[in-house]
């Protein structure tokens, strides 16, 4: 028992033997513990998902490694005062990086397992951008808010650092206004997907189609001129984004011109004629037809319907337009010609130019 209360560098030896048993009593207790989070991934998750030990487990052993020494340092050795003071602001600053360890893991793997479960469903480039994204942004928020918290109660005056930061962040979003706008607008598309890729938008009055987009910028092919825009994603923010896609089809808005030389029995049956042509058409979907109106040199016939497929639609239209065209000239119901004012306009301008 004498050698036990020997003085061996401050302490006796028993409290040395104390420490020693508590330095190799940490890594039972972090087994047992990661045993109790949870067991490790099964083999369909394998590489999909990390399980809640392999997340934790590293952050957890770091926490109980500084409260072991925190343990021994408090409780089973005896230390100078100047040495205990600094010890205490090492196992506090340890503490508070092992916290934030620990916390940024559980909110990374939050967001792991919540783009994993919408994997199949959501866009694959979508997912590409958004999650990295959402990563990054859950360290920032994590890390900062232990970093302010740690700073303030280690007795730094984390208000003027932040004040400094304020005004430096002010002023850095003031230069990068644009791009800041762009990157808000690129994450307001990937988090309400107005469009998608591949769809096709109208964009400047005409029909492009989206070949990518990114955090800062979206990629588009022009149908008319097929050149390729790069547009800035501020600008669907800041204007209305019209997806042709989006509609299950394509809407056809068309008018006919029927000859006043037509009986008013005539201009019936051709509605009948219409709205039979379009009901029996397997890839259209009729809304309706009517006579719009008439004037001094024609009836005008109004007709709403939809085709279906997109990708259909040319060929889709024209056999609508041909089968019209074929039932009026069986009918004998004839299409309206230009006036001849307007036909006089047209002469005149042509020999002016001419």
């Amino acid at each position: 028992m004498d050698m036990l209360q020997t003085i061996w560098g401050g302490n006796s030896v028993l409290r040395w033997m104390i420490a020693a048993g508590i330095a190799l009593a940490i890594p039972v207790i972090v087994r047992v513990l990661l045993a109790m989070v949870g067991r490790p991934a099964a083999a369909s998750d394998a590489g999909r998902r990390p399980s809640m030990r392999a997340a934790i487990g590293a952050p957890l052993a770091c926490l109980l490694w500084f409260a072991g020494l925190w343990l021994i340092l408090h409780e089973a050795l005896i230390l100078p005062v100047w040495l205990r003071v600094w010890s205490d602001r090492l196992i506090y600053f340890g503490f508070m990086l092992g916290c934030g360890w620990l916390l940024a893991r559980v909110v990374e793997r939050a967001v792991d397992g919540y783009f994993i479960r919408g994997a199949e469903a959501e866009e694959p480039q979508v997912n590409g951008l958004l999650h990295p994204l959402f990563r990054w942004l859950s360290r920032l928020v994590v890390w900062s808010a232990v970093l302010v918290l740690g700073l303030d109660n280690m007795g730094f005056e984390i208000g003027a650092i932040l004040a400094g930061l304020g005004i430096g962040g002010l002023a850095l979003a003031m230069a990068a206004k644009d791009l800041l706008t762009d990157i808000l607008g690129g994450i307001y598309i990937m988090m309400n997907r107005p469009f998608k890729v591949g769809d096709k938008l109208l964009y400047k009055g005409e029909w492009a189609t989206v070949l990518s987009f990114g955090l800062r910028a979206t990629t588009m092919r022009d149908f008319a001129s097929n050149f390729k825009y790069v547009v800035p994603n501020g600008h669907f923010t800041n204007n209305a984004v019209v997806n042709i896609s989006d509609h299950p089809g394509n809407m056809i808005l068309m008018n006919i011109r029927l000859s006043l030389t037509n009986e008013v029995e005539r201009i019936g049956q051709a509605l009948a004629l219409v709205e039979d042509i379009l009901k029996n058409h397997a890839e259209v979907r009729y809304i309706w037809s009517k006579l719009d109106h008439f004037d001094e040199y024609a009836f005008t016939l109004r007709i709403h319907y939809d085709i279906l497929e997109f990708r259909h639609r040319i060929r889709v239209k024209s056999e609508i337009n041909l089968a019209i065209a074929r039932a009026f000239q069986t009918h004998g119901i004839k299409y309206a010609a230009m006036p001849v004012r307007a036909l006089q306009d047209t002469a005149e301008a042509s020999a002016f130019l001419g």
